[in-house]
């Protein structure tokens, strides 16, 4: 429900855009001022749902943008901005390159030498699925990643990630999945 009134009103605003219509052609037919009062309704209620999705932002959206930052924040070499995101209990198994665990007091410094050594210039959010059940949320989510050099190419991943809201914010908790993919 929050998704269609806050998130993506669309289908709010069609409704409301047949209901302005469904009025207009009964005044057309009838010509009554009351009727022609009415017909500002849905356009006033349009507005009302437009300023409160403007104002109200969602967990889903906070985390969205939580992901885009750090998204960019390695595709910038802005690692200073990463563990602000990253919850204290974090931990993360790396299959796909064949490493250990990490924590947040070495994820930062691993992402910094992927960058380097891959000459990473860009990292791309692409199609998003978050789930929020109460203080956690599961956000699947596609990436790709782009690489400098003479020749730069593009490799997509594929990320479970669970999240934490913390009293500052919502956090990254676990990578619980890492894959080299592209979903469609």
């Amino acid at each position: 429900m929050s998704e269609t009134f806050f998130e993506n009103p669309i289908y709010v605003y069609l409704a409301l855009g047949f209901a302005g219509l469904v009025l207009a052609a009964v005044w057309y037919e009838r010509r009554s001022r009351r009727l022609a009062w009415a017909i500002v309704v849905p356009v006033i209620l349009g507005l009302a749902v437009g300023v409160v999705a403007r104002l109200v932002v969602t967990d889903r959206e906070q985390i969205a943008d939580a992901a885009r930052r750090i998204a960019d924040a390695a595709g910038t070499g802005q690692f200073q901005v990463i563990p602000q995101y990253i919850d204290d209990t974090f931990m993360a198994d790396l299959n796909p390159y064949g490493r250990g665990g990490y924590t947040k007091e070495n994820v930062v410094s691993m992402v910094r030498s992927d960058v380097d050594r891959y000459g990473v210039t860009k990292v791309r959010i692409g199609k998003t699925e978050i789930e929020v059940t109460g203080r956690k949320a599961a956000m699947h989510v596609q990436t790709m990643i782009h690489y400098g050099g003479e020749r730069g190419y593009k490799s997509p991943f594929i990320w479970d990630v669970m999240w934490i809201k913390r009293d500052d914010g919502w956090k990254v908790l676990e990578v619980m999945s890492l894959k080299q993919a592209l979903e469609f």
